[in-house]
């Protein structure tokens, strides 16, 4: 991202979605986030394992999607 705005929208928007995911990646981002919002999605809402984003079941490696 270029933007800080748009840098926030997009880490906002994982952040929810795919808490999991974005902590893994950018625990930074995470921890910063978590304190902003003063919530944590990972912790509060248990990982729903064998689905991706769109419903569909992984079939990777690891458990991990591909995108």
């Amino acid at each position: 991202c270029v933007d800080v705005g748009e840098l926030f929208a997009v880490a906002t928007e994982f952040f929810f979605e795919c808490p999991d995911e974005l902590r893994e990646r950018a625990i930074e981002i995470y921890e910063c986030l978590a304190h902003l919002y003063r919530f944590d999605p990972a912790r509060e809402f248990p990982k729903k394992r064998g689905l991706r984003l769109n419903g569909s079941s992984r079939d990777t490696a690891f458990g991990r999607p591909r995108w």
